[in-house]
């Protein structure tokens, strides 16, 4: 239901745009799931993590942690805590916030459960102060619309008052398709039938949220 949403607001900083799906460790769902069954999905919300792609294989395995604490103890704080100890997400409408984290064009597609006092709201930013109530969706990957962090407010800080976004350039990508209730992405077909290629079949993961998403 939020594809439309998270596309617009990828297409606001990247180009050629190309959605790949998270492969999570068993430990990290379960850890996500167990706070949906507890609290339900009415206040899931889409979200954007920008971090070195380096970091990437650690998330998938152990999910976004909190730098110094918890099951992220072993971790360094790289980019300071302005607003509170959390993971720093951006609002689907201020991508520009994740690509001053970014080392390379791509960026984090999460889901937040803002449930529980769990997630502090700072502008266009939410600070998720538990690890289990966000996890990482999708990898979005492409091309910098502009230099990277041009117009931003710079690596490692997330302002109170945040400036407004760049309007995307309206001739820029033609709109993805959204499939179905789950928000599963695709690209648009092409014009040659024959060129289309087979569709991706839904993990079980997605397959899992999407189920649970209906029951609620």
């Amino acid at each position: 239901q939020f594809g439309p949403v998270v596309l617009e607001g990828l297409e606001s900083v990247l180009e050629n745009v190309e959605l790949r799906e998270a492969k999570l460790s068993k430990q990290v769902q379960d850890r996500f799931f167990h706070q949906i069954s507890k609290h339900g999905v009415g206040e899931m919300r889409p979200a954007f993590h920008g971090t070195d792609s380096k970091n990437y294989g650690s998330i998938l395995d152990r999910g976004l942690l909190i730098p110094g604490f918890g099951l992220g103890a072993d971790l360094k704080i790289v980019h300071g805590a302005a607003h509170g100890r959390g993971i720093y997400t951006a609002n689907v409408d201020a991508a520009y916030l994740s690509q001053g984290f970014c080392s390379d064009p791509s960026m984090l597609v999460c889901a937040v459960l803002d449930c529980d006092k769990q997630v502090h709201h700072v502008g266009d930013a939410m600070v998720v102060m538990d690890p289990a109530f966000v996890v990482p969706i999708f990898l979005a990957v492409g091309s910098w619309k502009t230099a990277r962090g041009l117009g931003a407010v710079g690596p490692g800080r997330f302002p109170a008052v945040v400036p407004a976004p760049v309007a995307p350039n309206p001739v820029a990508l033609k709109a993805q398709k959204v499939k179905g209730k789950a928000g599963q992405l695709e690209p648009e077909k092409p014009k040659d039938p024959k060129a289309a290629k087979p569709k991706a079949k839904q993990s079980k993961f997605l397959a899992r949220l999407a189920a649970r998403s209906k029951k609620h």
